[in-house]
């Protein structure tokens, strides 16, 4: 193979997956008990296995988790996973909660990845997670997330664009006169220059903690979602069913 072809093979290969899936899912306790939110029941199917349906589709190759509350139930049904035979998967567990930056830091400080796309492991995109690679190694980005449009913001907040390929900052609210703003999918990309800042960090919040620092010039890219969801609220949870009727 010549270095054309390795160089092809590097653009296509989608980089080490971490899944974000450490937190108590407050919300929802009403709604599933002490069951991790990553493990919810989802018309007869947990939503991790249709989390890890999703990322075979995506070709993933290597899934770390990072998990922290009731991390014995999520440990039990990775055992049991059908992609554990084509996906290399793995897993991190926080002695307490280090939120998701620290938990993020946990998984890079014990793991060789020199690049690495981010999932908060209650959400679901029907975005082509190769092509926001492809899209942010081209422009160099050291950063990037992944932003849709949605009819109602008031639980993500929007987002609010520098220029074509900067994101300026996040408003927490939106205004009602705002017509499908864009919001953070909770879907992202760090370089191997990122990934060096996050490693020295061990406590907080990605989006808080990270995105808003000076020296972080934080890329993006937009994709038209049909399937968008996180299920971290009764409502969202309820809805889940019906979105993701495709993987049930």
């Amino acid at each position: 193979m010549n270095a054309a072809d390795v160089e092809n093979n590097f653009k296509k290969k989608l980089p080490t997956v971490v899944v974000l899936a450490g937190g108590q899912g407050t919300r929802l306790k009403s709604e599933i008990g002490t069951v991790p939110k990553i493990l919810a029941p989802i018309g007869g199917k947990s939503f991790l296995s249709i989390l890890m349906m999703w990322l075979k589709e995506q070709e993933a190759v290597r899934v770390i988790f990072s998990l922290g509350y009731q991390a014995e139930q999520v440990i039990s049904a990775l055992s049991m996973l059908p992609e554990k035979s084509t996906i290399d998967i793995s897993f991190f567990v926080e002695d307490f909660p280090l939120g998701t930056l620290g938990g993020l830091s946990l998984v890079l400080n014990n793991e060789e990845i020199n690049e690495c796309i981010v999932i908060n492991g209650d959400t679901i995109a029907d975005v082509n997670l190769t092509s926001f690679v492809s899209q942010h190694r081209k422009l160099g980005s050291d950063s990037a997330i992944i932003v849709t449009q949605v009819e109602d913001a008031s639980r993500y907040g929007s987002v609010t664009f520098l220029n074509e390929n900067i994101i300026d900052g996040f408003k927490e609210k939106v205004l009602s006169n705002v017509q499908m703003p864009w919001v953070n999918t909770g879907i992202y990309y760090f370089s191997s220059s990122s990934i060096d800042i996050i490693k020295s960090l061990s406590y907080g919040s990605i989006e808080h903690d990270y995105f808003s620092r000076a020296d972080v010039k934080l890329g993006y890219s937009k994709f038209d979602c049909n399937i968008f969801i996180d299920i971290g609220t009764p409502s969202s949870f309820y809805n889940s069913v019906k979105i993701l009727g495709c993987y049930l």
